[in-house]
């Protein structure tokens, strides 16, 4: 099983399926949070949401951050490399 944190920060949470009410208001306010904080990318159990930012979003796709996770297991890696 793949190991993932499922951090709460600011009403973004990185998987859904762990929102306290699963429903159609919670998921676009966790949506909406995340968004507001540029985090583009949220998983919904296995499955990756991709948010379109409409903008560039600094130090996104940096070398720096590729480097980090190069040879990581799965379960190690950034979000945006694990999809």
């Amino acid at each position: 099983m793949e190991r993932r944190e499922h951090v709460v920060h600011k009403g973004a949470m990185q998987d859904l399926v762990l929102l306290e009410t699963v429903s159609e208001d919670a998921i676009m306010a966790s949506l909406a949070a995340s968004f507001k904080q540029d985090v583009i990318y949220v998983f919904i159990g296995p499955v990756l949401i991709s948010l379109n930012p409409f903008k560039g979003i600094r130090g996104l796709y940096s070398p720096a951050l590729l480097r980090k996770y190069t040879g990581r297991y799965m379960w190690e890696q950034a979000r945006v490399y694990r999809a």
